[in-house]
């Protein structure tokens, strides 16, 4: 079954949820982004699991008290309960 219209929209909201738990320093909002066994993987390493993600966002929000991260050219593809997404970011950091 191919997305739909919704599916595109619920995709996009979650990577602006992702971002202002993100940017507001919401530690715990930013790991529900994620499934309970999820990974977020960057060139400074990988984080696994929840507890990971949480101990990530806590380090990362110290170095960034301002900043705010900002997304465009969206490409959302995927089939069913399959979907992959991509896009850019820029990081804004006062």
């Amino acid at each position: 079954m191919a997305l739909i219209a919704d599916d595109y929209i619920e995709i996009q909201m979650l990577g602006a949820r992702y971002n202002h738990a993100l940017d507001f320093h919401d530690h715990e909002s930013w790991a529900d982004t994620f499934v309970s066994d999820g990974s977020f993987i960057s060139p400074q390493g990988r984080w696994d699991g929840r507890e990971a993600l949480l101990e990530f966002s806590r380090g990362s929000a110290a170095g960034h008290l301002a900043a705010r991260h900002w997304t465009n050219n969206w490409v959302i593809d995927g089939d069913g309960d399959d979907a992959s997404s991509s896009c850019n970011l820029n990081l804004l950091d006062a």
